[in-house]
């Protein structure tokens, strides 16, 4: 077969990535930009940095904890539902490297939405921000979830501007409705437990399950798509080459104003530009355009991923021209 469109492909993009793509697992991907960016700016989240190193240490503590406190075993499925905070990045690796399956969920579920994916994915355990967590206890005893973890947004930051943030969120903009779960962990203190425990060594291949990724629903009820870590790594290894010719290790700084529990975002905006050691600039909320605006005019950026809907409000912001 004539590969009519190789001619299309920018100079540098190999024509195949290999078998060697397929091979291993997400956490071997880890693993190599932590050993190499170590030192490098990671993630920013509302004027807060991490590095590399920083989400290296807290990812091991959470697994532990996973592991060694609630007794998580390998392949047991646990729900991620919170927007783009500094909290998912350590929350998803940190399971992986527990050898967990994650469960990505919308926070802006409604509890019927919320029942169906936790008692279809089979999830035992939920990492949640605490704004969404009174429609996590409507629904709690209908479904497979045991283990609860609360977090709020400031939840990584500094300790002054994580009281202030964590407050003004909760008692003056009223943001996180009353709930009661008396079970619930808050998630700093998962992170403190676990410093205090040693991550026994999973063994992760790539047919392990590394994502139950739910469809949008727009046809019906959302059905889980099964991600092995090999779909993921070649995946990213896919995109990683056709833009390697383009940008640079260590340098690039991408925004992420789409939700990372979307498959988009979380490949394109995290996985592949983790691999590029690049400073990921997450977008809580997109819908404020003028806090987005204000983001965006931080710091110089290089990338940055978007929805036509999300362009058009930029172009129609004051603040933006």
């Amino acid at each position: 077969m004539d590969k009519v469109w190789l001619s299309r492909y920018p100079h540098g993009v190999p024509e195949e990535i290999g078998p060697e793509a397929a091979v291993g697992s997400l956490l071997d991907l880890f693993e190599d930009s932590f050993r190499r960016f170590a030192a490098r700016p990671a993630y920013c989240n509302m004027g807060i940095t991490v590095t590399y190193a920083q989400v290296d240490r807290m990812s091991q503590a959470f697994a532990a904890y996973l592991q060694q406190d609630l007794g998580l075993e390998k392949g047991t499925r646990i729900a991620l539902m919170m927007p783009n905070l500094l909290q998912y990045p350590v929350a998803l690796i940190g399971a992986l490297r527990a050898g967990l399956a994650i469960v990505n969920v919308n926070p802006l579920y409604t509890p019927r939405e919320l029942e169906h994916q936790l008692k279809d994915s089979g999830a035992v355990a939920i990492v949640i921000l605490a704004n969404s967590t009174h429609v996590l206890e409507k629904i709690l005893d209908h479904t497979p979830v045991k283990r609860v973890i609360v977090t709020r947004v400031g939840d990584l930051f500094p300790p002054i501007k994580r009281t202030t943030a964590n407050f003004v969120l909760r008692w003056v903009k009223k943001m996180e409705p009353a709930w009661s779960i008396p079970h619930a962990v808050w998630f700093r203190e998962a992170i403190s437990r676990g410093r205090k425990r040693s991550l026994q060594d999973v063994k992760v291949t790539g047919e392990d399950i590394a994502i139950l990724q739910y469809t949008g629903g727009t046809t019906g009820t959302p059905k889980g798509a099964v991600l092995t870590h090999r779909n993921m790594v070649a995946n990213v290894q896919q995109v990683y080459s056709w833009f390697k010719p383009t940008l640079k290790e260590s340098t690039e700084v991408v925004v992420t104003p789409l939700p990372l529990y979307h498959i988009f975002s979380l490949t394109a905006n995290f996985l592949t530009f983790f691999r590029f050691g690049a400073l990921n600039l997450l977008i809580t909320n997109p819908r404020e355009i003028s806090t987005f605006v204000k983001a965006l005019a931080s710091m110089k950026f290089t990338v940055m991923t978007g929805v036509n809907t999300l362009f058009n409000a930029l172009l129609n912001s004051p603040d933006f021209h």
